[in-house]
């Protein structure tokens, strides 16, 4: 049994037990310890944020560097406490904690006007497997698209939690026949947008610097004729959450994927770029070129 299939097994084990603040604790120690131990990891994290802060305007000195890849550490342990916690009869509690301004209630709104159904694309930041459960529990239909993982047993365990939180699976494989599907159906298919799986990318311009991009939300958003509703649910400082919805990108006849493309990594590059310690990107995302 791999030794990261206990971890997630003890961590699950955990949330049903103690409470949040418990959980919050000894996902703590835990990636204090991880950053210790993962040198790989913690000089990408700084890496990244480096090249954030220096495309954003705020220079960083390698101390400073050290302790917000720490605080990167610490809010991934955060996100997996969550992720667990917050499963069955606990997932209706998410809705709670998360703040909806009246502008994203009407980004929201104007994405679902069309009735072709909507693509919401996030980031690996803050929290991004809670933002279509908060929308699931609103009444709408979700779908997630999902990577399978390596151990079929962590795999399962995963699957099965976010099933809890009442949200529909797509696997990569199928993603595109199923996606178009849902969207046709008038629903939601949620995936994230900083990271190809499918090794279906191109390069395009960010943090100034090029970088991989999967190109499936653009491409679906034009065979679909279905908006991308971009969005992050980011961590607060009292570990509530903000759900950030931007304009809808919706697609018009004659545009090329590739603009739709570039809109939403400019998006991505606005949300990555406020909340850098919230990106859970542990190697250098601008390597794999």
């Amino acid at each position: 049994m791999r030794k990261s299939h206990i971890a997630f097994i003890v961590a699950d084990a955990a949330a049903r037990c103690l409470s949040r603040r418990w959980c919050y604790r000894l996902s703590r120690v835990a990636s204090d310890w991880f950053f210790r131990c993962a040198a790989d990891g913690r000089r990408a994290v700084m890496s990244n944020i480096g090249r954030i802060r220096r495309f954003t305007g705020c220079p960083t000195g390698e101390e400073e560097l050290f302790a917000l890849a720490r605080e990167t550490f610490r809010n991934f342990g955060k996100y997996l406490a969550d992720f667990f916690w917050f499963t069955g009869p606990r997932a209706g509690l998410l809705a709670g904690l998360v703040h909806v301004s009246d502008r994203s209630r009407l980004q929201l709104d104007r994405a679902l006007a069309g009735g072709r159904g909507v693509l919401g694309v996030t980031a690996h930041l803050g929290n991004w497997e809670a933002g279509p459960a908060v929308l699931a529990g609103m009444g709408m239909k979700v779908n997630a698209v999902v990577m399978p993982m390596e151990d079929r047993r962590t795999d399962r365990l995963f699957q099965a939690r976010r099933r809890s939180r009442g949200i529909n699976l797509i696997s990569v494989g199928s993603a595109a026949r199923d996606s178009v599907a849902a969207l046709r159906r008038g629903e939601m298919v949620a995936l994230v947008g900083d990271r190809d799986y499918t090794r279906h990318s191109a390069r395009f311009e960010f943090m100034g610097a090029p970088a991989n991009f999967p190109v499936g939300p653009a491409k679906l958003c034009c065979i679909a004729g279905a908006p991308i509703l971009p969005g992050f649910l980011v961590r607060l400082s009292d570990d509530s959450f903000e759900m950030l919805l931007y304009d809808p990108i919706v697609p018009c006849r004659g545009v090329p994927w590739q603009d739709i493309q570039t809109q939403l990594v400019r998006i991505l590059e606005d949300g990555i770029g406020r909340h850098p310690t919230q990106w859970f990107i542990f190697d250098d995302f601008w390597a794999h070129l």
